[in-house]
């Protein structure tokens, strides 16, 4: 007899949340329906500033390495260059699309290199976002103290 009397008040509270609740069924998955594409895109920006961020690195790194071996070669272009582009596809991994590494030389004695791509993008709306990436030094020069 007390398992009847305990199971009547709980009974009635189930019955007085099921009809107080009425009127707000389905509100959350409206909420759900609006917050979770909002969500979805801010993960998404997220992940898009990383790759862009890392398609900078990549050319940056590109361009130094291409510099250090055009100094070290008499400013060798050719050579600087294939640096470049040997970098570019060790490190990118496809996120800096449509490479371009371009050897310069800005003074005499200098050398520059610029690479120049476009980064992968995740995000509908937003185009590839143009990279540029330089670096220069000063072309070493042996000479002889006789």
């Amino acid at each position: 007899m007390t398992d009847m009397r305990r199971s009547r008040p709980i009974a009635a509270i189930r019955r007085r949340l099921r009809q107080a609740g009425g009127s707000d069924r389905g509100s959350m998955s409206i909420s759900m329906a609006i917050i979770f594409p909002v969500f979805i895109l801010v993960l998404l920006s997220v992940i898009q500033v990383c790759l862009w961020w890392y398609a900078r690195e990549v050319a940056l790194q590109a361009a130094q390495e291409g510099v250090e071996v055009g100094r070290s070669t008499k400013g060798d272009f050719g050579k600087a260059e294939e640096r470049g582009r040997n970098v570019v596809k060790d490190l990118g991994g496809g996120m800096l699309k449509d490479p371009k590494v371009i050897p310069d030389r800005r003074t005499e004695g200098r050398i520059r290199v610029t690479v120049r791509g476009t980064s992968l993008s995740i995000v509908p709306g937003i185009g590839s976002l143009t990279i540029t990436q330089h670096a220069d030094g000063v072309v070493e020069q042996w000479t002889s103290s006789g």
